[in-house]
């Protein structure tokens, strides 16, 4: 999830440095991802040949896990009070 919104933000900023082709922008926001895909696989392949490898990788996903659903809920708990605020505006109509 995060390569896909880091993906469209580089795409985002290298899009008005690289000719304004629709094509170009749709390529950087796939590449992205699947690079930071690769890379994490050797990062833990690397951490895999240590001798605390299993443990970090483990620790460090459950941080990742974590600080993903602490987001999810942030987001949706902002949404909720924009929603009651529109409804709030709407009643006042």
């Amino acid at each position: 999830m995060a390569g896909f919104f880091l993906g469209l933000f580089i795409a985002w900023k290298v899009y008005s440095d690289v000719n304004d082709s629709v094509i170009m922008f749709i390529l950087i926001w796939i590449a992205t991802p699947i690079i930071l895909g690769m890379v994490a696989t050797v990062i833990t392949k690397t951490l895999d040949f240590t001798i605390v490898g299993g443990l970090m990788n483990r620790l460090l996903g459950a941080v990742a896990g974590v600080v993903k659903w602490g987001f999810l809920i942030g987001v949706l708990a902002l949404m909720a009070d924009k929603v009651q605020e529109w409804k709030t505006l709407l009643e006042t109509l």
